[in-house]
């Protein structure tokens, strides 16, 4: 998500941060994790948990 070509904190932190404007401006199936249909608080815990 940062670019670096890593899954880290870094895009956990940048996913919060843009979570409005990702769900507001970008496809859903491009940003869900977690597979529920929504960009969410949800996809947060997946990414931090698939560090």
């Amino acid at each position: 998500m940062n670019g670096n070509g890593m899954l880290d904190f870094n895009d956990v932190v940048l996913y919060v941060n843009q979570m409005d404007c990702i769900a507001a401006n970008e496809s859903v199936e491009g940003f869900d994790f977690d597979g529920d249909g929504q960009t969410d608080f949800a996809d947060v815990v997946w990414l931090f948990n698939n560090l």
